[in-house]
C-alpha cells in the first residue's frame, strides 16, 4: 500500500497537472487538463487527495484485515519502495 505523505502526493499531483497543462497533453477520449477543474470544481484532484488522505489511512488497515489479507506491505516513502521492490527480485 503506497502511504506516501500528503504534502509529497500534493507535490507530484501538482507538477503532473502543471506539466499536463502546459503541454496540452490528450489525456483520455481526447480530453485535456484544465486548472478550473483542479482548482476550481468538486471534482478538484487536489480537493479528493486533501479529503481522503486521512480517512484512507485510518480506514485501509480495517478493510485490509475484513478482506482477509494475509499480507499488507505498507510504503511510507519512494526509497522504502525502491529497497522493496529491489529485496523482492531474485
Amino acid at each position: 500500500w503506497l502511504d506516501f505523505p500528503l504534502p509529497l502526493t500534493l507535490w507530484r499531483l501538482t507538477r503532473r497537472t502543471f506539466r499536463r497543462w502546459r503541454r496540452r497533453e490528450v489525456l483520455w477520449n481526447g480530453n485535456r487538463e484544465t486548472l478550473h477543474n483542479h482548482f476550481f470544481t468538486r471534482n478538484s484532484l487536489f480537493l479528493w487527495a486533501l479529503t481522503t488522505h486521512w480517512r484512507h489511512r485510518r480506514q485501509y488497515p480495517e478493510q485490509f484485515t475484513a478482506l482477509g489479507a494475509r499480507r499488507v506491505v505498507r510504503v511510507h516513502s519512494p526509497r522504502q519502495l525502491e529497497r522493496w521492490l529491489a529485496a523482492q527480485t531474485p
